[in-house]
């Protein structure tokens, strides 16, 4: 019998050192039989023959912005009351004292030209003071607390896919709707008194655009603008703007930074004693890390 045709197979499931083994080998025939693509294109959505194909893209952001702004309730000066609030961006102090923050979260879904998106936004922050006793009450401490939540999803369609001074650029046409909520409570905190708390609710519609710049394949320079509101909701407007740099980690993991602005503004529609209506403007940095598939 010629030995040499039956060599005895290495058991791969004696030891650790054997399946370390097996998965380096498989992954370098993966590697080997897959080279990794190009790491951002302004072909996503598409098959190398041109044919569309599915891309998604999933990034979250830690924001902290400076804001400032109005939340009224009521309307009058003899039945309302107008909350003014401004800071800027807050410091580890601020976060530590009044967990002034906020966090955004983006998705895209690409099928070659066409696209549709989400976009969510929430911030959360409170704010002590104290008062000095006098004839009407003794000393307190007063807290107040604004919150806020915008979910806005759209879609759109890419117009305009060439070069600007040999940099490739995609324009992207968006459109759709946005949910704002927003809380606002007070309450002396020396008392057994429950104090204020109330809320609100509005969509809006938006349009804008996203116009992306790929001046490497490994990194990508975003830049957004949108317009909300046109009216409606006892007339109001708003806006929002970005500036984004993409680095690609990996074939599947970014890294992503930049600035971001955001006004939004909400009136009640009824002319009653409760009518609540908010003016908030936020402005700052971004820091995300975000997947690509």
């Amino acid at each position: 019998m010629d030995h040499r045709r039956y060599r005895p197979m290495i058991p791969l499931g004696g030891g650790a050192a054997s399946r370390a083994i097996a998965v380096a080998v498989c992954a370098g025939f993966a590697l080997s039989a897959n080279p990794a693509r190009a790491q951002y294109s302004p072909r996503d959505g598409y098959t190398e023959n041109g044919g569309y194909r599915v891309y998604l893209e999933m990034t979250p952001y830690l924001w902290l912005p400076a804001s400032k702004g109005t939340a009224s309730i009521g309307q009058g000066s003899s039945f309302g009351t107008d909350v003014s609030f401004s800071s800027g961006p807050p410091s580890p102090a601020d976060l530590a004292h009044s967990l002034h923050g906020a966090i955004v979260a983006f998705g895209l879904l690409r099928y070659g030209p066409w696209f549709t998106e989400a976009d969510f936004q929430w911030i959360d922050a409170f704010h002590k003071s104290t008062f000095q006793p006098n004839p009407l009450g003794p000393a307190g401490t007063l807290k107040d607390s604004l919150s806020l939540v915008r979910v806005a999803p759209g879609f759109g369609y890419q117009v305009y896919s060439g070069a600007l001074g040999g940099v490739p650029i995609t324009l992207d046409a968006r459109v759709g709707f946005s949910v704002l909520t927003w809380s606002l409570s007070a309450k002396i905190e020396e008392t057994p008194f429950s104090g204020v708390d109330v809320s609100h609710g509005f969509p809006q519609p938006w349009v804008g655009f996203r116009a992306d710049f790929y001046p490497g394949k490994d990194w990508r320079l975003e830049l957004g603008a949108n317009a909300e509101g046109f009216g409606v909701d006892g007339g109001v407007w708003g806006w929002g703007a970005s500036a984004l740099v993409y680095y690609s980690i990996t074939n599947w993991l970014d890294a992503a930074g930049g600035f971001r602005a955001l006004s939004s503004r909400g009136r009640g529609n009824g002319r009653d004693l409760f009518r609540r209506a908010i003016d908030i403007t936020l402005y700052g940095p971004v820091l995300g890390l975000g997947v690509r598939f």
